[in-house]
């Protein structure tokens, strides 16, 4: 028998757990989990078997229906910093350390995923794994990734950290990490805190600039990434893909 996934709960939906005991759902929770997978719990039940267990005053579908309400949803809740979270009770600095930690771990997965990539074929293969490293990022985040010449990755780095609108850019600092990887070909990504994938006169200017200096040592500017909200525009195609 086919069962369908739980869709992401309504506050009035997530309400029917306030009457829920403390020990109770813990255990039924993990029992849904084991036999269905995670797949087809909602985002409230998800968050609750992270969480694992509750306080002397709540569940921890209590809590996760409370953090879920607060921030709105799992994005915002994840990207968000541990004064956000010191007015929820039971969650502390350790559940804190082990979200952020999670998050990390995901992001780690997806860089080991690109290196053991044979090739990145194009740009789409790449920013999969550079849209969630930047777009959720508060100020405008500059990111490489050095390729070989295969088109294999060789490293990421985040060159650099700007305001809510602005990154500088560094050519000759650029240029020394390229020879010093060796690298043959580089993808340029930057953020736009706005969520606008809008593409500027500085954006076209230090795209131009970069790819004659990278020519002068023979490496190629395989593509320059605009990261919005929920699209992502290259420069060098011209054209834009949404992002979810």
């Amino acid at each position: 028998m086919k069962i369908a996934p739980i869709k992401a709960q309504t506050s009035q939906e997530r309400n029917i757990f306030m009457t829920i005991g403390f020990n109770k759902p813990s255990l039924d929770l993990r029992e849904r989990f084991m036999t269905f997978g995670p797949k087809h719990l909602s985002d409230t039940e998800l968050l609750a078997a992270f969480i694992g267990s509750g306080t002397r005053y709540q569940s921890c579908l209590q809590i996760a229906h409370e953090l879920l309400d607060h921030f709105g949803d799992l994005r915002q809740l994840l990207q968000a910093e541990f004064k956000q979270f010191q007015t929820i009770k039971g969650i502390g600095a350790v559940r804190f350390i082990q979200m952020k930690a999670m998050v990390e771990m995901c992001h780690r997965r997806d860089y080991i995923a690109l290196k053991k990539a044979d090739f990145l074929s194009d740009s789409k293969a790449a920013y999969h794994f550079i849209k969630r490293l930047l777009r959720d990022k508060k100020n405008e985040t500059l990111c490489i990734l050095f390729l070989d010449k295969y088109q294999r990755v060789i490293c990421y780095d985040e060159t650099s950290h700007g305001s809510l609108d602005f990154t500088q850019i560094s050519l000759r600092a650029i240029i020394d990490k390229t020879l010093s990887v060796n690298a043959a070909a580089l993808i340029l990504a930057h953020n736009h805190p706005s969520g606008s994938i809008t593409m500027s006169a500085s954006d076209k200017n230090t795209t131009k600039r970069l790819k004659k200096a990278l020519a002068f040592i023979e490496v190629m500017l395989l593509d320059h990434l605009i990261i919005g909200d929920n699209q992502i525009y290259s420069m060098m195609q011209a054209q834009s893909w949404s992002c979810y």
